[in-house]
């Protein structure tokens, strides 16, 4: 059999955006300056590799991964084939680096391991999405560029996390 990929995305059905200094040490000082609220939605997106049955996959995911309750998901081949929410200024990708412990990652390892499955996974890997919106169109680029920088060095230990800033086109 060929081995596939998907990857699901999973956010809050209540993902309206939230100020982004809920989740910053300090305000930045330059955006309240400039009259700029900022604020955040976030994903999470689960990258699974296997062989065998797709619908086994989905089913797996909206078992494990999925509260169906508050939760909705969606899947694509790859990350970049999601769609990103519309009046992004920027988003922060991030996951944990490949030699630091993941309990969330084994947690469903351990899991697929448990059950009894139609499908042989291959790999797992888990990352976060922190998307950045603002209340004003036509924001100076360095101050999109500087809070870029604050949400990444707030969110990020580059003891155990990876990351990548993305800018909107």
């Amino acid at each position: 059999m060929t081995e596939q990929s998907i990857t699901f995305e999973i956010k809050s059905k209540d993902n309206n955006g939230k100020a982004l200094g809920h989740v910053l040490y300090t305000p930045i000082r330059t955006a309240a300056s400039a009259g700029v609220e900022f604020s955040f939605t976030t994903a999470n997106l689960y990258h699974i590799k296997f062989t065998g049955e797709e619908k086994a996959v989905q089913d797996f995911a909206k078992t494990v991964l999925l509260d169906e309750v508050t939760q909705i998901v969606s899947s694509a081949v790859s990350s970049h084939d999601l769609t990103i929410p519309k009046g992004t200024l920027f988003y922060l990708e991030y996951q944990m680096r490949p030699d630091a412990l993941d309990l969330e990652q084994q947690a469903i390892l351990n899991y697929y391991k448990g059950a009894e499955q139609t499908f042989e996974l291959n790999s797992l890997q888990l990352q976060h999405r922190v998307f950045v919106s603002a209340d004003k169109a036509g924001i100076d680029q360095a101050l999109i560029e500087h809070v870029a920088k604050r949400v990444e060095s707030e969110l990020c230990n580059p003891a155990v996390h990876t990351s990548q800033i993305h800018f909107s086109k």
